[in-house]
């Protein structure tokens, strides 16, 4: 996202105008109004990684969309990286597209949501 695209400070001046700062991602406020504090760190960090589940769970809905559907795959493809790559999960180098069952799926999203979970 480039900086002019970002997410605009919700706090205002002591004139009363809008900020105008970007905000912190995961927060609705730019440094300068609390968003450079250790706690407001911690839950930037947290609402990023709240994204991250249903995000995974978006994704397991999207690979079983139809090919008719490849412009809403595409698009939902690009706001699950987003989400991802703001909580700090790596894309992988190499992607290898096998046949995979649904059990295999359903065992793989639960493994990464407890590693998640460990971290958070």
């Amino acid at each position: 996202m480039a900086f002019k695209d970002a997410p605009q400070c919700q706090a205002h001046t002591t004139q009363g105008k809008p900020c105008g700062n970007p905000a912190i991602r995961g927060l609705k406020v730019c440094r300068s109004h609390g968003g450079n504090t250790k706690n407001a760190r911690a839950a930037a960090r947290r609402n990023i990684l709240e994204l991250t589940d249903p995000a995974v769970a978006r994704l397991a809905e999207a690979l079983n969309l139809e090919p008719a559907n490849a412009n809403e795959w595409a698009v939902i493809m690009r706001a699950v990286k987003e989400v991802l790559d703001r909580a700090g999960i790596d894309e992988p180098k190499r992607l290898e597209i096998t046949h995979i069952t649904e059990d295999v799926l359903d065992a793989e999203i639960a493994r990464l949501l407890e590693e998640q979970n460990q971290l958070g």
